[in-house]
């Protein structure tokens, strides 16, 4: 088994497809460590966030087409980027599951104008877009997003969190091992309005939402809409600590007509460190979410669903290597507890280029007679 794992990594790295960088970076001019912390995309550091909250219409070094009075200003040419993933997935008593591609996502994004951005992630599993309207007064950024996904939930509507609040930004690639939220799963269908308001030193996201995504509404209109609310705060703890704490609620009923009514109600809590060890990175995330038996994040639950995660990463090597750890303990809703342990390494062959080797472990082989999962990873964004 092993000479076989060996042999498939030397197929994924070999392929040099990492000489080029994603979208945001070439309308910025800038590395990709601009905005992401150094032992990992997708992951946010303080100016990734900023950019976020801009609507991503900050610019840098490219060219733009103006005219007087603000009535253009636009990207000379448009900002594209494709992201590919590669995996290979071992469980126990199974063959080496090989997905040649796993994921792919063609991207574009960037600047509309100096009040208006958007991005648009297509992929053959479905749509994510946000079209983010903003204003912004002395250090506040105000916002107004227009979104639709197929698998991002309410969250996508604005997210700078690395906790895997929004799945699509997380540390590992085993989210349901590593993030509350999405053991919760919390990441469904979800098309809405947001709003936001946002200083570098936290703020609130409100969002009105449906359970579904862009193509269904040839077929579907939203009777009512649910709610949800996140709210973060990064207080400046430290030279060199990147703190940053948050709540999201989700509430309320949600309905579409001929379908029967929905209740998307669901807490959580989560935290991140973002600091080194010496000279070594080291981030931390913790997550808390739970969900009722009412509620459609729970479905066929008998008992609360809960969850709790604690991971870490040191980058051992800065920018080249990273180690993972991290624990999971839940309740699945019927009752059972589903603890799991993850561990792995992060290797950086390019700052767009990571191969992620990740295992989890689980305990209750009643829930898991696999008893572990094994993902070799490879992402590359071009």
């Amino acid at each position: 088994m092993y000479k076989k794992v060996v042999a498939l990594v030397a197929i994924l790295v070999l392929p040099n497809i990492g000489h080029t960088i994603p979208s945001f970076a070439r309308q910025m001019g800038l590395s990709c460590v601009t905005c992401h912390i150094s032992s990992g995309f997708p992951e946010l550091n303080s100016f990734g966030r900023q950019f976020k909250n801009s609507g991503y219409t900050q610019v840098g070094s490219e060219q733009t087409i103006t005219e007087p009075g603000d009535l253009l200003s636009l990207p000379s040419t448009p900002n594209l980027s494709f992201v590919l993933k590669f995996r290979v997935r071992k469980q126990s008593d199974t063959d080496l599951n090989l997905n040649f591609p796993d994921e792919w996502v063609l991207f574009a994004g960037g600047r509309v104008g100096s009040h208006m951005g958007y991005i648009v992630e297509g992929a053959a599993q479905g749509l994510s877009i946000r079209l983010p309207i903003i204003f912004q007064s002395n250090q506040v950024t105000y916002g107004i997003v227009p979104f639709t996904t197929d698998g991002l939930g309410a969250a996508f509507s604005n997210e700078i969190l690395n906790t895997g609040a929004v799945e699509n930004i997380r540390a590992v690639e085993h989210g349901d091992e590593t993030s509350a939220q999405i053991y919760l799963g919390t990441n469904s269908e979800a098309t809405g309005l947001g709003v936001y308001a946002m200083h570098p030193l936290g703020g609130i996201v409100a969002a009105l939402w449906g359970p579904l995504w862009g193509p269904d509404l040839a077929d579907y209109t939203i009777k009512s809409f649910a709610q949800y609310l996140r709210v973060v705060v990064f207080p400046p703890i430290a030279k060199g600590v990147d703190i940053g704490l948050g709540l999201q609620y989700w509430g309320g009923k949600a309905q579409l007509t001929g379908q029967p009514e929905v209740k998307p109600t669901a807490f959580a809590g989560d935290a991140q460190i973002l600091t080194s060890l010496g000279n070594k990175p080291l981030n931390l995330f913790f997550t808390y979410a739970q969900a009722d038996t009412s509620s459609m994040f729970n479905a066929g639950g008998t008992e609360t669903k809960s969850a709790f995660t604690l991971t870490g990463e040191l980058g051992i090597i800065p920018n080249r290597m990273a180690v993972i750890l991290g624990y999971r303990g839940a309740k699945d809703g019927q009752g059972n507890d589903d603890p799991a342990i993850t561990t792995g390494a992060k290797f950086f062959l390019h700052r767009n280029v990571q191969l992620q080797l990740v295992g989890s472990f689980y305990s209750n082989k009643d829930i898991h007679p696999e008893k572990y999962l094994y993902t070799l990873m490879l992402f590359a964004g071009m």
